[in-house]
C-alpha cells in the first residue's frame, strides 16, 4: 500500500510520525489533488491511501484504475467511491488510518493509545495529546491573554490553524464553562469562526449560527460576513472614485 499525504493538512505530519514504522517508506507527500492523481496513476498494482485531502470531482477518475482507494479525511464530503471509516468527522486522521490499514500491518498498542488521545484532542475533550505536538507554549500563553473576554465567552482572531486548539485549551483550562471563539480570515466574503465549547450544549450553540456539528465533538465551525471584506470593498470604491 502507498500512503499519500496532503502536506497542507495539519494532521498529516502526525500520521507520518506515528505510523512511519508500519509503512516503512511506502509513502509520499503532495500539495494538492492533481499531484496525488499523478502519483496514483504511476503506482502500479498498489492500493492507495489518501490522507488529509478534500474531495473534488476530479478524483472520480481514480475508480477507473482498478485500485483499492482508502480515504482518510475530516473535512469536506466523504466520498462513497472510496473505502472510509464511519464517523470520520469526529475521528483524528491517525485513528482513521489505523482503522483502515489491513491486518498485515502490525500497529503497536502504544500507537493505538496515541490515536485515541488525538481524537479526543481534536474534538476538544482532552489536551493530553498536546504533549505530542511541537507548539511554543510561551506563544500560546501570550495569545490567550490577548483574547476578548465577557463572562464565559472568549474571542480572538488567529490565522494559523495549528494554534487554534492550543489557544482554546489554554483559555478553557481550569474553567467549568467556556465558549472559545477563534476567527480567521478567508479568501471569500466570509470569515470562519471556530467554536470550542466546554460546559454548554454544543448543539444549542451551533443552532444559533445555523451551523452543523458532529455528535461526540465539542467543536464546530460557522461563517459570518467578513468585516475585512467590507473595509476592503469600501476602500476600493473610494480609490476608484477618487480624483487623486
Amino acid at each position: 500500500m502507498l500512503i499519500i499525504y496532503n502536506k497542507n493538512h495539519i494532521q498529516s505530519p502526525e500520521v507520518y510520525k506515528h505510523l512511519g514504522y508500519v509503512v516503512d517508506g511506502d509513502e509520499c507527500t503532495v500539495k494538492d489533488n492533481q499531484d496525488a492523481i499523478k502519483v496514483i496513476k504511476e503506482a502500479q498494482d498498489r492500493d492507495i491511501m489518501l490522507v488529509g485531502f478534500i474531495y473534488t470531482k476530479d478524483l472520480e477518475c481514480l475508480t477507473e484504475l482498478g485500485k483499492n482507494i482508502y480515504w482518510v479525511s475530516n473535512v469536506g464530503t466523504v466520498p462513497t467511491l472510496f473505502k472510509h471509516v464511519n464517523n470520520s468527522k469526529t475521528k483524528s486522521l491517525l485513528e482513521q488510518t489505523v482503522e483502515l490499514l489491513p491486518e498485515e500491518y502490525n500497529v503497536f498498542d502504544y500507537t493505538k493509545e496515541y490515536m485515541k488521545k488525538a481524537t479526543d484532542y481534536y474534538n476538544f475533550k482532552n489536551d493530553e495529546y498536546l504533549e505530542e505536538l511541537d507548539i511554543d507554549k510561551d506563544l500560546i500563553d501570550m495569545l490567550a491573554k490577548k483574547c476578548y473576554t465577557n463572562g464565559d465567552l472568549y474571542f480572538i482572531y488567529e490565522l494559523d490553524p495549528k494554534l487554534k486548539l492550543p489557544i482554546a485549551y489554554n483559555i478553557a483550562r481550569d474553567k467549568d464553562k467556556a465558549i472559545v471563539v477563534i476567527g480567521s480570515q478567508t479568501a471569500s466574503d466570509n470569515d470562519m469562526l471556530s467554536f470550542y465549547v466546554k460546559g454548554y450544549y454544543v448543539g444549542e450553540v451551533a443552532s444559533m449560527f445555523n451551523a452543523e456539528y458532529e455528535i461526540g465533538s465539542n467543536t464546530f465551525t460557522a461563517f459570518i460576513p467578513s468585516h475585512i471584506n467590507v473595509v476592503g470593498k469600501s476602500l476600493k470604491k473610494y480609490m476608484e472614485e477618487s480624483d487623486v
